[in-house]
């Protein structure tokens, strides 16, 4: 467990705090329950451990995390637990209590802890390559063989703040998913802060593979015995979440959101692309060498200046495509053109917004004279729509402007892609610069 010590002052404050929540818990039937008693020294517990915590951790997490621990250390040190009631004091005594405390702590430290997040695809066959790697953190990954991954595995069990059954599940065989690494606090629910990053890197990939039409849509596949009966994409498509340190400590089973994985579904791997020609008949290097734009972009840095309007816009426009409210998606496409195409300067009159963005669209995607004067007539019109939704004087798409939707996906897309391939190779830049200034 990597530690990121806490301030030795800040730790007998926190410790303080938990004692106190501790000795006044109690437990029914082997259920931990924090009652009224306990609620003061936890919101304490709370506000010194986000001044901590807080760039990871929600009050909802931490409060989590108490349970968690406390739930886990009840398993490992109290025999037949789902009998046990009483003052969680009176059970596992005073040390006890400052065993547990130590505990908590402990794991505070370890935060933020590394995770390796799986999402399936659903409908992707492999390609009989365990792990084709994209970047340092995002890879396509593949059970080729029966033991691949085999730390995914995660048995059914009771968990979860509220006590509740959660499924299992192992990575199938021959069917692709996307891995990414990613840091943060984990639990089993969509918003910890690990899972939520990982989510909007699985996002980006996505777009980006469909953009350049490694992935392409068609009919949901029918590929395991639950989609048969419709559970699997009623439940949603799984997430692993693994602890990469000590996978057997901490493991967990989350689902995407039905809409998303109604979508991911239809997502088939485009085979014309992956055949062999006279150049390379290495199918691993022909989807590298596809994907070599978007690839440089996953590769910048999350603060990077100049790659974060386009990684934005790029999640607004994915969260556009698999929403089924037009009018919600028609938004989200207009929120990421506003992300790729404007900038950090103060508000601005609406007119002269609309017109600047309108003038960067034309002057982006189109070629000649006529062509910029089309673009700009229409992004204005689309812009006017947007407004009157944005300020309720109009309450959704009519048929009559149903056509933006399609036009706002369409230039988004366009103009992310113009922008990805204006990325250069910054390190290829310094070393070259380098080698320059040596000669």
């Amino acid at each position: 467990m990597t530690q990121n010590n806490l301030h030795i002052e800040a730790k007998k404050i926190l410790k303080r705090y938990l004692e106190n929540i501790l000795s006044k818990s109690k437990l029914s039937n082997g259920s931990v329950d924090f009652d009224e008693n306990t609620y003061k020294e936890i919101y304490k517990y709370i506000g010194e451990a986000k001044k901590l915590k807080g760039i990871w951790m929600r009050d909802t997490d931490l409060y989590g995390l108490i349970y968690k621990q406390t739930s886990d250390y009840l398993t490992e040190n109290i025999k037949e637990r789902w009998k046990t009631s009483g003052y969680l004091k009176d059970i596992i005594g005073d040390n006890g209590i400052k065993n547990l405390s130590d505990r908590i702590i402990a794991y505070l430290e370890s935060i933020p802890r590394k995770y390796y997040v799986y999402f399936e695809l659903p409908s992707v066959k492999g390609i009989g390559v365990k792990e084709i790697n994209l970047t340092d953190d995002i890879s396509l990954i593949e059970r080729v063989n029966e033991n691949d991954f085999s730390e995914v595995n995660i048995e059914s069990r009771i968990g979860g703040i509220y006590g509740k059954v959660l499924s299992g599940g192992k990575l199938q065989k021959e069917k692709m998913y996307v891995r990414i690494q990613t840091q943060g606090y984990a639990d089993d629910t969509f918003e910890s802060s690990a899972v939520k990053k990982a989510y909007s890197k699985f996002k980006q990939f996505i777009l980006l593979a469909k953009t350049k039409g490694l992935l392409v849509e068609g009919e949901r596949g029918i590929t395991t015995f639950g989609d048969l009966f419709g559970y699997r994409i009623e439940q949603g498509s799984p997430i692993f979440v693994v602890y990469d340190k000590e996978p057997d400590t901490e493991k967990y089973l989350i689902t995407l959101p039905k809409i998303v994985s109604e979508y991911i579904s239809k997502l088939h791997i485009n085979e014309d692309i992956l055949k062999p020609d006279r150049y390379e008949n290495d199918k691993v290097k022909i989807l590298q060498n596809r994907l070599q734009y978007p690839i440089k972009l996953l590769k910048t840095p999350d603060t990077d200046a100049d790659t974060e309007p386009i990684k934005t816009a790029i999640e607004w426009a994915f969260d556009s495509l698999t929403n089924d409210n037009e009018t919600v998606a028609f938004i989200q496409a207009c929120i990421g053109l506003e992300a790729i195409l404007g900038d950090d300067e103060k508000e601005e009159p609406q007119k002269s917004l609309q017109e600047k963005l309108a003038d960067r669209c034309a002057y982006l995607l189109g070629k000649n004279f006529s062509e910029r004067k089309n673009l700009r007539k229409n992004f204005i019109k689309l812009y006017q729509t947007r407004s009157k939704l944005i300020h309720g004087r109009k309450a959704e798409l009519d048929k009559e402007h149903r056509g933006f939707l399609r036009f706002s996906q369409n230039i988004l897309s366009r103009i992310i892609w113009k922008e990805i391939s204006y990325i250069e190779d910054k390190e290829e830049i310094s070393d070259m610069l380098k080698q320059y200034l040596k000669d």
